[in-house]
């Protein structure tokens, strides 16, 4: 598995090439080549984990930061705080922000939340979850209201 870059070190070098012309300019895409840019680098990145077996899902690589299930819990936990922050902002409600019960300079206790809740899911469980709510995330920018 490979790791990224984080966005302040630079950003994905390969999405950030792919989104700047040959004028270093920030290319505009349409809403279809955005959608499809984003489910695209979401079935690269979940398909890291096809041959990930249940016995090494909670094990750490050298050179990783986190483990293969942590990688995918972490991904679905702020997935999942996306669609709620969606769906409060549409029913009118307040977006808590990052979480309720969470602050943004403890994000390490948000983690171990995403981390403790996806613990017993086995790989394919976190692949399915992954895939459902990348195309809950998706929706929206495929029909902006």
């Amino acid at each position: 598995m490979s790791s990224s870059a984080h966005p302040r070190e630079g950003g994905d070098p390969v999405l950030g090439s792919r989104l700047r012309g040959s004028d270093g300019q920030a290319a505009r895409l349409s809403v279809g080549e955005t959608v499809a840019e984003i489910r695209k680098r979401a079935e690269l990145f979940v398909a890291e984990f096809d041959d990930v077996p249940a016995s090494g899902l909670h094990t750490l690589k050298d050179g990783m930061d986190r483990t293969p299930a942590q990688m995918l819990a972490y991904q679905l936990g702020w997935m999942d705080l996306l669609l709620d922050w969606e769906r409060d902002e549409r029913a009118g409600r307040e977006v808590v922000t990052p979480a309720p019960g969470y602050r943004w300079n403890r994000l390490g206790d948000l983690y171990s939340a995403f981390y403790e809740r996806w613990h017993d899911a086995s790989p394919p469980q976190l692949q399915q979850a992954f895939r459902e709510r990348g195309d809950g995330v998706v929706a929206p920018v495929a029909s902006p209201s």
